[in-house]
């Protein structure tokens, strides 16, 4: 028998894609076979009795396209749809995808569609049509590309990518990208990631050459349209199924139904902020909300880590303590800078009814339109008359394509010290160059007015080593540290680094506080997030307890202490209740005396009704905080 498939090619080329397109059948027809066994298979064919015809033409048409790639190509189109295949089923086992009808379908019907555009390729491009060789080419490498990308992703952090992490990725800039990969998956991790796409585009390339060229280009496109029309089809369906392509299209279209909601909302004549009625009690006093960047309480002295990270806040000094207050269990309402820090300085929350009734975790575009359409704290105080400043050591990245910058927008005045000149070239702007605006805000403010002045850092941003001028001093090892290995030592000695310099920084701003005209004053100190200073860094996809945890550090002039005793001493009292950042909002409202009608005093830590705690404390989108916390 083998003889005879030898002397006749053909014959064996067509009983092989039979066999295995009746293998492929069998294994899409296994969601059926479970049901079967499960006895379940009558009640599945009644459910999908209405969809006979539409099944049978989706199953036929795959077998069919089985048929033809196995024949017309031969054994090279069978082995580049092997390669294909086998990144399909690889992430798909490694995150323990959901099966079903339709997901079965889709892992087999892409990699055809792959497969057929590689044959195409087989086909030799002269004069005009060498553009659309081109073309397809690209298109080829881009597949390739997003099949790397995927795997290497899942392998890193056991999951595919989330929506939250890739409106993330689509909310920052080209520098920011460079230094995530370096930082998160490392120099080598990322030179093999695109080592090994040279390596399969080069096998890719050598199975194409074997291919016997296309007789048809018209034809072969057609066959590749229906192909495409068919796996779209089966994808519409499939609620599990997902690609790199469809995550970030689906990531786009959240991120942009944000932005237009932030648009649409400041252009809605029925938003009016008077409906808030808004009132205040103080006069002449400003406030400081210093915005955090990846700090960890895990690295900090304050909170028993080994290391002198935090000289000031633990300084023997009665006054700087007397003026101090620091809330132990804090932690942040997510792990990503964009969804933490325009949720803590909106009146949405966590805690919103809408969230818990209404939301669906699988389109998170539900949470940045409820920020985008509430009203963000900056609208309240301005409400309030009180003057809003917002000076950012963080990328601006346009005025609209940033949810944190587009939020900034609501303040009276907004400086990005990236579009000043750069005085460190090497790590680049540092905090303190925030200082010089801080004081300038306060020189110009007039007698009797009230300020809020917010300053995003850069904190403890990637990489760690440049978020602290080059000539800051390092901190002196510890015992033990040499039992770790070089990179992770190097790593944590830069990371401890730059908290030296962000506890400094709080010091000279408490410092230029009280040297000001304003007797009354308040500083208001959080992390947008934590860090796993050790492991991933923070990634709501590989999600640890440490990523949440957070310091917030309040500091009141001795006049705001004497003028607001009943303030401090609540918020002393509060001091060691269960804190979100999504609260930091009603949080600086609190401090600066600042009513309306919407306010919840159960979630108001300068209230004595503060009533959070380990049973309803929330993270994003309305999780249980226990549920991601177990100590709590």
């Amino acid at each position: 028998m083998l003889g005879y498939f030898r002397r006749h090619r053909a014959v064996a080329s067509l009983f092989q894609g039979a066999l295995l397109a009746a293998l492929m059948t069998l294994f899409l027809a296994w969601p059926l076979y479970r049901s079967w066994i499960s006895a379940n298979f009558l009640t599945f064919v009644m459910s999908e009795r209405l969809r006979t015809t539409q099944l049978f033409i989706e199953f036929a048409g795959s077998w069919a396209l089985w048929s033809a790639i196995l024949y017309w190509r031969g054994g090279a189109g069978a082995k580049i749809y092997a390669f294909f295949l086998f990144f399909e089923f690889a992430p798909a086992f490694l995150c323990h995808a959901p099966s079903g009808l339709y997901e079965y379908a889709c892992l087999c019907l892409f990699p055809a569609c792959w497969t057929l555009l590689a044959c195409m390729l087989s086909q030799r491009f002269a004069g005009a049509k060498r553009l659309f060789g081109a073309l397809l080419t690209a298109l080829l490498a881009a597949g390739v590309a997003q099949y790397i990308v995927y795997f290497v992703y899942i392998v890193r952090y056991g999951r595919r990518l989330g929506s939250n992490t890739l409106m993330t990725v689509l909310g920052t800039n080209l520098v920011e990208a460079r230094s995530f990969l370096l930082d998160q998956f490392g120099l080598l991790p990322t030179a093999a990631s695109l080592g090994l796409f040279v390596l399969l585009a080069a096998v890719l390339r050598s199975l194409i050459r074997r291919c016997r060229p296309v007789k048809s280009l018209w034809c072969a496109a057609a066959t590749l349209c229906f192909c495409v029309a068919l796996a779209l089809s089966c994808r519409a369906k499939a609620t599990s199924y997902s690609n790199l392509f469809f995550d970030f299209q689906k990531g786009y279209r959240q991120y942009q139904t944000a932005l237009d909601s932030l648009e649409k909302a400041r252009s809605d004549p029925q938003r009016r902020i008077e409906d808030l009625k808004i009132s205040r009690t103080g006069r002449g006093e400003v406030c400081v909300v210093v915005v955090g960047e990846s700090a960890s309480p895990r690295h900090m002295q304050r909170w028993g880590y080994r290391r002198p990270t935090t000289p000031w806040l633990c300084s023997s000094d009665a006054a700087v303590q007397e003026a101090l207050i620091v809330l132990e269990r804090a932690y942040s309402c997510m792990v990503h800078t964009e969804s933490a820090v325009t949720l803590a300085l909106s009146q949405f929350s966590n805690y919103d009814p809408r969230v818990l009734l209404h939301f669906d975790h699988r389109d998170s575009s539900f949470m940045f339109t409820g920020i985008m359409k509430a009203f963000s704290l900056l609208e309240i105080l301005a409400g309030a008359g009180v003057r809003t400043h917002w000076f950012s050591n963080q990328e601006k990245i346009g005025a609209y394509n940033n949810l944190v910058s587009a939020l900034s927008r609501d303040a009276g005045e907004q400086e990005f010290i990236e579009d000043l000149p750069l005085l460190d070239r090497k790590n680049g702007h540092q905090d303190e160059e925030l200082l010089p605006l801080l004081r300038r805000a306060l020189q110009r403010a007039k007698d009797g007015e009230s300020h809020a002045i917010f300053l995003h850092l850069r904190g403890s941003h990637w990489s760690y080593r440049n978020s602290a001028p080059e000539n800051w001093p390092w901190l002196p090892r510890v015992k033990g540290s040499k039992l770790l290995s070089r990179e992770l030592r190097e790593r944590i000695d830069a990371y401890d680094r730059s908290l030296t310099y962000t506890d400094d920084l709080l010091r000279q701003i408490t410092e230029i506080l009280a040297q000001s005209k304003f007797a009354v004053s308040s500083m208001v100190y959080f992390s947008d997030h934590g860090e796993d200073v050790t492991g991933v860094g923070h990634n709501f996809d590989a999600f640890k307890p440490v990523m949440a945890e957070i310091p917030v550090v309040l500091w009141l002039s001795p006049e705001y202490r004497r003028r607001y005793a009943a303030t401090t001493a609540q918020l002393r009292a509060n001091s060691g209740r269960i804190f979100t950042s999504d609260l930091i909002c009603p949080l600086v409202l609190g401090l600066m005396h600042v009513q309306h009608a919407n306010a919840v005093p159960e979630r108001q830590l300068t209230s004595e009704k503060y009533a959070v705690n380990e049973q309803n404390a929330r993270f994003w989108e309305g999780r249980l905080l226990r549920s991601l916390v177990p100590d709590l």
